[in-house]
């Protein structure tokens, strides 16, 4: 069951990161942003993406790994949410908070699995847990191609996202998968 649990509710942190990824500068060029803000901004979002994976687990060993987890949803669902509306300078601020929050489920992810499965087989415990990651990878290219085809284009993309960030919370909440 907690296997099911963690996998779900990393799948459900993957979607916001890997649905704007690939469209951030075609996005952020039809939002009023230069091609050479835009590569700064992968730029600073890859630090914050590294800050991410460092900060969040130093987090998690001091406030608990479900606080740290949900504090992560709650910044990830904000941000990818706020990429739908946002333009100019905040559209890279969302965008650098949201690789914040991804480095994070990324450095906490590891910690998690080990914390609940133990140290023993850490390697395919956490293997296991990763198929929500690569889950979440394949399928938010063909949801971020149905998305694209509506009125709403991207921003209905991230607003999707956001919706899983949600449910991601509600996974970790309700499903209470750092408990033992």
């Amino acid at each position: 069951k907690y296997y099911y649990l963690i996998t779900f509710s990393f799948m459900m942190a993957v979607p916001a990161f890997t649905l704007i990824n690939p469209i951030f500068v075609i996005t952020g060029l039809e939002r009023s942003l230069e091609y050479a803000q835009l590569l700064q901004g992968v730029m600073f979002a890859s630090l914050t993406q590294l800050a991410g994976r460092l900060i969040v687990p130093v987090l998690s060993d001091r406030t608990g790994k479900e606080a740290a987890l949900l504090l992560n949803f709650v910044l990830c669902g904000v941000s990818v949410s706020m990429l739908a509306f946002a333009t100019g300078f905040s559209f890279i601020l969302f965008f650098m908070l949201l690789a914040f929050a991804f480095g994070g489920f990324m450095g906490i992810y590891p910690a998690v699995s080990t914390h609940y499965f133990g140290v023993k087989n850490a390697g395919l415990n956490y293997g296991v847990v990763m198929l929500g990651f690569s889950l979440a990878s394949l399928l938010s290219p063909v949801l971020s191609r149905a998305a694209q085809a509506t009125p709403m284009g991207a921003s209905l993309s991230f607003l999707i996202a956001g919706g899983a960030c949600a449910v991601g919370i509600v996974t970790v909440e309700c499903g209470e998968i750092v408990e033992q």
